[in-house]
């Protein structure tokens, strides 16, 4: 046994309880701090009013490639830790990074290409429990029409054709989603152009 004990791993590894530290012990780079703020008051009932303080970390960030993918990051993992934000508490916090109503709805286009677009549609956690903002809803809103109109288009090319693809012009003219969901399943059931036609009169 003794043979193989210079060959065993000997490691030391260090836990360290946050939530027990003071604002002023978490220092170091933007996403550091607001990566330990956050694990710090994610289970916490003050996170709501702690979010612009830690949101506002990112605003010499936002506009820069690292920022947005990590503020993505970041409501990612409120979204799914925790059900206690109130989405007043969340306005204030996009309201404190620099044109913050922009940025969100790119977060929100960049999750509709990967594939988030039924958890974009269920309001990320019921709209963050039925909100966030307006404006951001307004881009979840856009990014799943979008994607409903993609998937039309392709049903258009592959079921009609070139004839097919002439009329979708026309649909993307259509705002309400509704209408929309009810064209891409009238797709899938038609047995000819002239029926998706109708629907448009």
């Amino acid at each position: 046994d003794g043979y193989f004990e210079a060959y065993v791993p000997d490691f030391e590894y260090l836990l360290y309880d946050v939530s027990h530290f003071t604002d002023e012990e978490i220092k170091g780079a933007v996403i550091l701090k607001a990566s330990l703020l956050t694990m710090k008051y994610v289970f916490r009932p003050e996170l709501g009013k702690q979010l612009e303080k830690i949101f506002g970390l990112f605003k010499d960030l936002t506009l820069k490639e690292t920022g947005l993918e990590y503020l993505e990051t970041l409501l990612r993992y409120l979204v799914n830790a925790t059900d206690t934000i109130k989405k007043d508490d969340i306005a204030r916090a996009i309201q404190s990074i620099p044109e913050g109503d922009k940025i969100v709805p790119t977060i929100a286009e960049q999750w509709k290409k990967e594939g988030f677009e039924e958890g974009i549609q269920q309001g990320i956690q019921q709209g963050i429990r039925q909100g966030i903002q307006e404006g951001i809803q307004q881009g979840i809103q856009q990014g799943m029409r979008e994607g409903i109109l993609e998937a039309i288009e392709l049903g258009l090319k592959l079921k009609f054709g070139t004839r097919g693809l002439k009329i979708y012009p026309e649909i993307r003219k259509i705002e309400e989603i509704e209408q929309l969901r009810s064209i891409k399943e009238a797709i899938e059931i038609a047995g000819s152009i002239k029926e998706i036609e109708e629907l448009l009169d």
